[in-house]
């Protein structure tokens, strides 16, 4: 009676601990729009819901091209959509079937109410098999090598967070990928976009999943291997260790690839071999531990058929390229289920059914099948299938170690002298629980502290790149932006003014008798003149305006939302301020500069090279007109 209750009570352990895994899974937010035709509008939603956002949709794809922000400027390019995550295998793009060997480039623009500069994460699991990422035109991750062909493309497995700060509240995400290593290509898992820490939560509550789940396998399998050492005679043990071991080394190459963060330059084709390899040695094991379990149950000429099925899987596993055995995918969930419908066929029976450990088995199994059906038919291919089908898995081991415990207390219950080794063995898996805890604890202070250092790296690197972008944009000498930031502004002047009809008028100018100044005083008192005509230039402009340094003494101004007529009003000023603020003039020099003007006019199809041509022509013309003393 008192066996019936504890079975009972680990059954229902089980069944909790099962819910507990599957609650830990991060299930995807209801209520986000999808992406249409290339683009998601996120505009109008609640904070919370974008602190994670999974990029699904509609993207735009442009097959066997390789194109990047530059190319999508010129708006001349024809697109076609595809749904991601999804491979691309079999979809319906430009008319055609996509095969799994190809490359292409997907393209997403996301529309957000934050304002430009906030810091965003990027979440990217496998994208098979290689890509690069650009983010509003800066490359910002790879995977790999991408090429056009098997020869110029590496293959690499490597989920990763990337941040970025937005430039505006529209975020362009462009992806290349090229895939002829596997059977499945393109972006079969979900990419999420938000928030940097809760990415980072997620992520890391992902992958403190898999390690849990690794601990309890590799646990499971060293403490049933010990228990074999001890007691050779029990098979069940051997058979059950292994299924824990090689479930263990799967684990590290499936979901957040932990073995690939260890180990990043690691072979891909041997970590997809070994992923591939320890899902059917496990299946197996499994085998063979049903075999040793009920040996008089299970017929044997069913264990040597599954026997060499799976080994003959194993050696194609071993000798054929990934892109071979990965097509056959379908054939390695059959197998299992195979194994999974006769070992609960067999279990069913009702002499073997009324055992407490028997029901333990079946309840796992039953779990793990329907994790694999889930994951053959249900669930879309994203990171979320590999966390069902590793928590099945982790339910069958914990239920068959259960089972297993049963099986020995029942034998201690029979055998009184065992009682003694059974108290050994549970002081022996305190003091492994206890040690177990204590390197947790340690583990968690060291990745707290590393958190930190990465942190507070990550504050220091962005000061840093901030004062870079400051002194990149800026001239030494003047203060002044330097000429490449200055023409990028006015070239982004110039767009708003032709989408928001106004005008901008742009002034060149140059300082007089520079020369004359240079070979009198000296370059010194040269560039102290250079310095003062500039600021003086900078400090009577508007608020709205800007002045940049175009080379050597000359000078563009831009004044957006002005006519040239108001711009000659402003300059006026500014000549003013020139005379009041001479103070060279002890050297017997008198600052005055020469000017042009030009008007931009929104639908006159004039571009900015012409315009600045046209003031600095202007200019020109002053110049010579004040040399023949007209003012």
């Amino acid at each position: 009676m008192g066996l019936k209750i504890t079975g009972r009570y680990i059954m229902l352990a089980v069944l909790l601990l099962m819910l507990a895994i599957s609650g830990c899974i991060v299930m995807p937010i209801s209520g986000l729009p999808d992406a249409r035709e290339g683009v998601l509008d996120l505009h109008g939603l609640d904070q919370k819901q974008l602190s994670v956002v999974p990029l699904s949709g509609q993207w735009e794809f442009y097959w066997q091209k390789l194109y990047t922000s530059q190319d999508f400027k010129t708006g001349q390019l024809k697109a076609s959509y595809i749904n991601v995550p999804a491979n691309w295998n079999n979809q319906l793009v430009g008319g055609r079937i996509l095969t799994g060997n190809g490359y292409g480039t997907y393209r997403l623009v996301v529309h957000t109410d934050e304002s430009p500069g906030s810091l965003k994460a990027l979440h990217i699991s496998v994208i098979d098999s290689a890509y690069k990422i650009w983010v509003d035109g800066k490359l910002i991750a790879s995977n790999g090598a991408v090429g056009t062909s098997k020869e110029t493309m590496v293959p690499q497995n490597l989920p990763q967070i990337v941040l970025f700060n937005t430039l505006s509240q529209e975020i362009e995400i462009i992806i290349q990928v090229s895939n002829f290593m596997s059977f499945t290509g393109g972006i079969g898992q979900s990419i999420r976009l938000g928030e940097a820490n809760a990415v980072y939560n997620i992520a890391n509550r992902e992958e403190a999943i898999q390690y849990f789940m690794l601990g309890i396998a590799l646990i499971m399998g060293l403490y049933h291997l010990l228990l074999y050492l001890l007691r050779k005679q029990e098979k069940a043990n051997l058979y059950f260790s292994l299924m824990c071991l090689f479930f263990s080394i799967r684990t590290l190459f499936v979901g957040s690839m932990i073995f690939m963060h260890w180990f990043p330059g690691f072979n891909w084709q041997i970590a997809t071999k070994i992923e591939y390899f320890t899902w059917t040695m496990g299946i197996l094991a499994f085998m063979a531990f049903l075999y040793h379990l009920y040996p008089k149950k299970v017929d044997k000429r069913v264990a040597r058929l599954v026997n060499l099925v799976g080994y003959s899987v194993g050696l194609l596993i071993i000798m054929l390229p990934a892109i071979y055995f990965s097509s056959i995918n379908i054939a390695f969930q059959l197998l299992f289920l195979a194994v999974a419908i006769y070992a609960l066929v067999l279990l069913l029976q009702p002499v073997i059914f009324k055992h407490t450990d028997t029901k333990l088995v079946i309840m796992g199994l039953l779990l793990l099948v329907i994790a694999v059906i889930t994951d053959m038919f249900f669930i879309e291919n994203n990171l979320q299938r590999e966390m069902w089908v590793a928590a099945g898995i982790i339910m069958l081991v914990f239920s068959n170690s259960m089972a297993l415990s049963v099986r020995y207390t029942e034998a201690f219950e029979r055998a009184q002298n065992l009682m003694l080794e059974r108290e050994i063995m549970v002081e022996t898996m305190k003091k492994m629980n206890q040690d177990l805890e204590i390197k947790v604890k340690l583990r968690t202070a060291e990745l707290k502290n590393s958190v930190e250092k990465l942190n507070k790296e990550i504050q220091e690197r962005t000061a840093a790149q901030e004062q870079l972008k400051v002194f990149a944009s800026m001239d030494v000498m003047t203060g002044l932006y330097n000429r490449a930031t200055g023409m990028a502004m006015l070239e982004k002047q110039l767009q708003l003014a032709e989408r928001n009809d106004y005008r901008v008028t742009v002034c060149f100018t140059d300082i007089d008798n520079l020369k004359e100044v240079n070979d009198k005083h000296g370059h010194m008192v040269g560039d102290q003149l250079i310095i003062t005509a500039a600021q003086i230039i900078k400090n009577n402009v508007r608020e709205s305006d800007f002045v940049f340094r175009m080379g050597g003494d000359e000078f563009v101004a831009v004044f957006p939302q002005c006519s040239q007529m108001e711009a000659q009003m402003i300059w006026q000023r500014i000549n003013k301020n020139f005379d009041e603020n001479n103070d060279m003039s002890t050297l017997g020099i008198k600052i005055s500069i020469s000017y042009g003007l030009a008007e931009y006019i929104p639908g006159s199809g004039i571009k900015m090279s012409e315009l600045i041509d046209k003031a600095d022509a202007a200019m020109y013309e002053h110049k010579i007109s004040r040399s023949n003393g007209a003012g």
